[in-house]
């Protein structure tokens, strides 16, 4: 019987960071469903667009950034600095 592969870092950050992301838009659903509830929670209801919109830059800058990289480190498996000009 084989064992486990090698273990693949591009894969296991993408799939924590879905996971995260996830577990951030569960959050903002629980909250939106408090708001449309009625609860009395005015300034969270009121802030709640401006986060998820937050919430979500922040996720597709934080997931462009290391695609970028991966691919960058791909290209350029022994230089970890950067490119050489």
């Amino acid at each position: 019987m084989a064992g486990p592969g090698p273990f693949n870092k591009e894969q296991f950050l993408l799939r924590a960071l879905a996971a995260l992301f996830l577990a951030q838009l569960l959050l903002h659903l629980l909250t939106l469903g408090s708001c449309l509830r009625g609860a009395n929670q005015k300034s969270l209801c009121r802030d709640l667009s401006s986060a998820v919109k937050d919430t979500f830059e922040d996720a597709l800058a934080t997931t462009l950034a290391l695609l970028s990289a991966s691919t960058f480190n791909r290209g350029n498996p022994g230089n970890r600095s950067g490119p050489e000009y």
